[in-house]
């Protein structure tokens, strides 16, 4: 079952320095693989999300984590933007990839296909 220690160790195995493989970091990846605590790694999926709607609302349904709203910045900025450079993420509808490949993180992001392996 997907757990929030297995998430860092991908996160580790996918070569992101310390600062990016914290509880938080771990629990987004696991929103971003729609992934809940009662199912396995092999169920993990590439569904585009929103920080708020998708990501934060996750967290807070599947795992019981409740943060305040301006934590949504701090996903954005020091989550979502690492993962996005390290391709771990992709920007944009549909987690396309973005044109020029311009690591912006705005309303949508979405597993890369690399790190979904």
């Amino acid at each position: 079952m997907a757990s929030i220690e297995e998430a860092q160790e991908i996160l580790d195995a996918l070569g992101l320095p310390t600062a990016q493989r914290n509880r938080i970091s771990a629990l987004t990846l696991l929103a971003l693989c729609g992934l809940t605590p009662q199912l396995p790694w092999s169920d993990a999926t590439r569904r585009r999300c929103t920080v708020t709607k998708g990501v934060m609302d996750h967290i807070q349904v599947h795992y019981g984590v409740d943060y305040a709203p301006n934590t949504r910045e701090t996903v954005r900025r020091q989550v979502l933007h690492q993962f996005v450079q390290e391709r771990v993420a992709l920007p944009g509808a549909g987690g396309a990839e973005p044109q020029g490949g311009h690591a912006h993180v705005g309303r949508h992001v979405a597993l890369g296909a690399d790190a979904q392996r």
